[in-house]
């Protein structure tokens, strides 16, 4: 192989191809103008689904019970919330006819959700309030250390294909956790058990970043 000639080869065909203005655009220019554009563009539509509400359809409301409080009005209550006004975020539409029968509530949840009406759907199952009521009960008069018998929890009916589907369940899951650990804090209560009782350590989170 003749190196001399593999150079001079080489030399010609990027004077060639300097020579060509639109190569030249291709390689130098468009990147500079087309990848901070894309960016921008995907940034603002992310963040434009995390801030747009998501609509919920919610069954069995009436199966909810008073204290504490899990919808105020027409949302879900302010206290499960990180910040008050991510309330909005979620839009509910409630539908209690179907509360009492499990299987046409689950079949208009999937329904709601494949027809695009709604993001993400919420059942409560029928005497959903009288169990919880009866479960306190029973850790109240519970002097054995015996576990009650857990009581059917809600259903969240979600489409992991969508993303505005997955918005809205991560939504609803944040809620229900934070609601569930109220209705824990009102059982300890009931029980005469220090809400400290619950969680027996803090977790320290040391920074050791050298800014």
């Amino acid at each position: 192989m003749n190196w001399s000639n593999v150079i001079l080869i080489l030399q010609r065909e990027i004077r060639d191809q300097l020579r060509d203005r639109r190569t030249l655009f291709m390689i130098f220019v468009l990147p500079i103008l087309l990848y901070p554009f894309m960016g921008m563009t995907f940034f603002q539509l992310a963040q434009f689904i995390k801030e747009h509400p998501t609509k919920v359809l919610v069954i069995g409301r009436s199966q909810l019970p008073d204290d504490p409080v899990l919808i105020d009005g027409d949302e879900f209550a302010k206290d499960w919330f990180a910040l008050p006004d991510d309330a909005r975020l979620l839009e509910l539409e409630f539908n209690d006819a179907l509360a009492s029968n499990p299987k046409l509530a689950r079949e208009a949840a999937r329904k709601g959700i494949e027809d695009d009406d709604y993001q993400a759907a919420l059942y409560f199952p029928p005497d959903f309030n009288q169990e919880l009521a009866e479960f306190r009960a029973r850790v109240t008069r519970n002097r054995n250390g015996d576990v009650p018998k857990e009581v059917p929890g809600p259903e969240v009916f979600h489409n992991s294909a969508k993303k505005k589907s997955q918005i809205a369940q991560g939504r609803i899951d944040r809620v229900l956790r934070h609601w569930r650990e109220g209705l824990v804090r009102e059982n300890l209560n009931a029980a005469g058990v220090p809400q400290a009782a619950a969680r027996p350590f803090e977790l320290v989170e040391q920074d050791i970043a050298d800014y």
